[in-house]
């Protein structure tokens, strides 16, 4: 099966989950207060608003309801 990505690599490929989380989506959320600004490179736990939360708003705008 093949999908589209959302979010892709510099060259076209596919992001590591770990390296959007931790490089572009707790930043953008520290940045706007949702979690605490990381003081080393590492940013605090967020599952509530995590990547995992992530895919449950995408799946709750299907109007189907489902995860694809």
């Amino acid at each position: 099966m093949t999908k589209r990505l959302l979010f892709t690599g510099p060259l076209g490929g596919h992001v590591w989950r770990t390296s959007l989380n931790e490089d572009h989506w707790k930043p953008a959320l520290a940045k706007v207060g949702v979690i605490p600004t990381a003081k080393s490179r590492e940013h605090t736990a967020a599952r509530e608003q995590g990547m995992h939360a992530l895919r449950h708003f995408y799946r709750a705008l299907r109007p189907d309801g489902s995860p694809r």
